[in-house]
């Protein structure tokens, strides 16, 4: 009794046994096919944030002249163009999930911006450093910086998943200037495992019997299937960006995927237009800076030449340059005859830069010159009058510091006054060049009823003159230190018994090796007149 007792123990402990192993066995199957699909699901959804953040971060790199970078870094300045890009990004972010999108230039300690939008409405500003902490792969954006590939990763921050594109930005020398990336948040990807699994333990049975076959093909048929043609959308979506006609996405899902869809198509035809109006942007740049290159060529040749009538003269030789900060400037100068025995010698810089600037400089100039005409050697009567015409006409509020003098040619006396300008610097005869002190008077242009006062000195034979604008004395190098005087006369000194473009030339290439690389923030202009007597 008790041996048939025990058989049947045994007979219900292995089935027990044999139905134990049999559903670890299909548990572990459908774990194991669970792990697997979870895989399959996280790949392509992980593909579709990676080609999601690629279109923008490449249209982003393809938009962004490098040849501004390294001007923006160092200038910090934001001009239209800036502007022009930074409303793009921002427009770009608006019109889709993107949490980040931003241009920097990476470096050892952090990431330096130069552009940046991000969906909570701040920003950085140009030159700011975000110093990289432990998840952000600081290797992979300096390699991508290095060798100009591209880069994908994820990256945890602040308690957010973050997929990030990475697309270098060239220079017209082809060089890596700077990286773009496009960040977005996958707020599903820490959490897809454990909830799928836990799911699929729960309800296990259910899968083994009826549901686990279906749920394969439906699975395949609304999740992998679409986001496969959402995949090959965005691959796709880079290269024909320049084509008329719009995508197709062919998901009819009913969910979020077949949202996700018409958003790619949506954002597919946003882009088409970012691009169109990147090129029409560029298209008036491109005018502009005609517009500015024929202006530039109209004010030098507004610019006194020395000219046959001025070199035929023994009494003097003359020499004046200008170079500007931009394209076109806001110095001027000026010299020519009044008669047969009156030299005008003019030199002056308008209080701003730009096209504005030159379109007053060319004002006074000729303003000056007409005064000068009718009062000779009242130099005083004529820059007053010439302040008076430029207040009554001055629609701007700019002004001009002016050194303006008449040289009497058979007796070597000028007459000058200096009106807010930089003292002028004189040798005697060649002995070494100093400061000629002189009664300052008022700038012109902006104040009404001023007096300006006459100075008069007396030039012998052999006498050089050196006017110039604040451009020389304020330009500064690399380091941030200024020309300034002491090397401006030492310059000067430098070359003293040569002619005065030669003397010139060796100031201007003293000044060129002191600033280096540094950028000419002013306008650098410069008259140099040596008197030789009269009927030399």
């Amino acid at each position: 009794m008790k041996k048939g007792n025990n058989r049947r123990a045994k007979k219900g402990r292995l089935a027990r046994t044999s139905m134990i192993k049999l559903i670890l066995i299909m548990v572990a199957l459908v774990v194991e096919i669970g792990i697997i699909s979870g895989f399959v699901v996280y790949k392509h959804e992980n593909q579709i944030y990676r080609d999601f953040a690629q279109s923008y971060s490449r249209v982003l790199s393809k938009s962004i002249s490098g040849d501004s970078i390294k001007g923006y870094l160092e200038s910090k300045v934001k001009d239209q163009y800036y502007e022009n890009i930074n409303e793009m990004m921002q427009r770009m972010l608006d019109d889709s999930s993107l949490h980040y999108l931003y241009v920097y230039v990476p470096e050892d300690e952090g990431i330096r911006y130069v552009w940046e939008v991000r969906s909570s409405g701040e920003h950085r500003q140009i030159g700011d450093v975000w110093y990289y902490n432990e998840e952000y792969p600081k290797d992979e954006v300096l390699n991508a910086f290095y060798t100009g590939s591209e880069v994908f990763f994820l990256y945890q921050y602040k308690s957010n998943n973050y997929a990030a594109y990475v697309t270098p930005i060239y220079d017209s020398d082809n060089n890596v200037v700077a990286l773009v990336e496009a960040d977005i948040i996958m707020p599903y990807s820490d959490m897809i495992f454990p909830t799928l699994l836990r799911n699929i333990l729960l309800g296990v049975v259910t899968v083994l019997v009826i549901v686990l076959i279906p749920f394969y093909f439906v699975l395949r048929r609304k999740v992998i299937e679409p986001l496969e043609k959402l995949n090959t959308a965005a691959t796709t979506m880079v290269e024909q960006i320049e084509q008329e006609s719009d995508i197709v996405i062919d998901v009819h899902t009913g969910d979020e995927i077949e949202i996700l869809s018409d958003s790619m198509v949506i954002m597919n035809r946003k882009l088409k237009g970012y691009v169109k109006e990147n090129e029409a942007i560029t298209a008036e740049k491109e005018r502009v800076k005609a517009e500015i290159d024929t202006a530039s060529r109209i004010q030098s040749a507004m610019l006194p030449s020395v000219s046959s009538e001025i070199s035929s003269r023994k009494e003097f030789d003359i020499y004046a340059d200008m170079t500007p900060a931009r394209d076109v400037g806001g110095d001027l100068y000026d010299f020519f005859l009044v008669d047969d025995n009156h030299l005008a010698i003019v030199i002056g810089d308008v209080s701003d830069k730009g096209i504005s600037a030159a379109l007053f400089m060319v004002l006074a100039k000729n303003t000056l010159q007409n005064q000068i005409m009718i009062h000779g050697t009242e130099v005083d009567k004529a820059v007053d009058k010439a302040n008076e015409l430029l207040v009554r006409d001055n629609a701007t509020d700019m002004f001009v510091t002016a050194w303006v003098g008449v040289l009497v040619l058979d007796t070597g006396v000028l007459r000058f006054v200096n009106a807010g300008h930089e003292l002028a610097a004189i040798s005697r005869n060649g002995s070494r060049f100093v400061l000629l002190d002189d009664n300052h008077s008022s700038i012109v242009g902006i104040l009404e009823d001023i007096p300006y006062r006459i100075n008069e000195i007396k030039l012998n034979k052999g006498d050089t003159l050196y006017i110039y604008t604040d451009g020389v004395v304020e330009a500064r190098n690399v380091d941030d230190k200024m020309y300034g005087l002491e090397r401006m006369l030492s310059a000067l000194n430098d070359n003293i018994i040569h002619s005065p473009q030669e003397i010139d030339a060796t100031l201007r290439e003293n000044l060129r090796e002191f600033m280096g690389d540094a950028e000419q923030f002013d306008d650098i202009t410069t008259l140099c007149l040596r008197y030789y007597g009269y009927n030399s």
